[in-house]
């Protein structure tokens, strides 16, 4: 359960999305809007794992969708989008430290996506939607398990909270953390999410 720590911290809820199939979503403004919950060490026994979000991207350079988070220093993990509207996945703090970046398909401002990072435990997997995606940076599906017991203590959506704030300029409808079983698993929850929130 996230909530948002302030009234100013507070996204936007749409009731009836046109852009999600009229669904609900939250829109984030990219300067004070987030979603928190403090935990201890979420699930760094998971050495392997899915991060999914279905959003609908503004104009930030940098828009941190869904993030685990230390609360001090520089230590997170983040699910996120580039100036260019690329799909990005940040590790930083624990074994090894990465930032790679989708070398494809970018997601554009004028169009819904479903987005998946995932780590096979040994390689890392993007996708944007139904598209698996080629990519730059360290391949070496370091996951949660990386992290030392006591780094990381929040999950956020709408920001990644290490330190400083980042902020996500996005409408989001949806966020999840799932295992990674396979590809054609992956595959199918796009699918699936595809579907319900009327994404072509």
């Amino acid at each position: 359960n996230l909530v948002n720590p302030s009234a100013t911290n507070q996204p936007a809820y749409n009731a009836s999305d046109s852009d999600f199939n009229n669904l609900p979503s939250f829109t984030f403004d990219g300067t004070s809007d987030y979603l928190i919950n403090n935990v201890s060490d979420y699930r760094i026994s998971d050495n392997s794992g899915m991060m999914v979000c279905v959003i609908k991207r503004g104009g930030a350079d940098i828009s941190p969708i869904l993030s685990f988070g230390a609360g001090a220093g520089t230590t997170r993990m983040s699910l996120r989008t580039t100036t260019s509207g690329g799909l990005q996945f940040v590790k930083l703090g624990g074994a090894g430290g990465t930032r790679i970046n989708t070398t494809t398909t970018t997601a554009n401002n004028s169009q819904t996506y479903v987005l998946v990072i995932a780590s096979t435990g040994s390689a890392y997997k993007m996708f944007i939607d139904s598209g698996s995606e080629s990519f730059s940076g360290t391949d070496d599906g370091l996951w949660l398990s990386s992290y030392p017991a006591g780094n990381l203590n929040n999950i956020s959506v709408g920001a990644s909270v290490s330190g400083s704030i980042n902020y996500a300029d996005a409408k989001v409808a949806m966020t999840g953390y799932f295992p990674y079983v396979d590809d054609a698993t992956a595959l199918n929850l796009i699918s699936f999410l595809k579907t319900k929130y009327g994404i072509s």
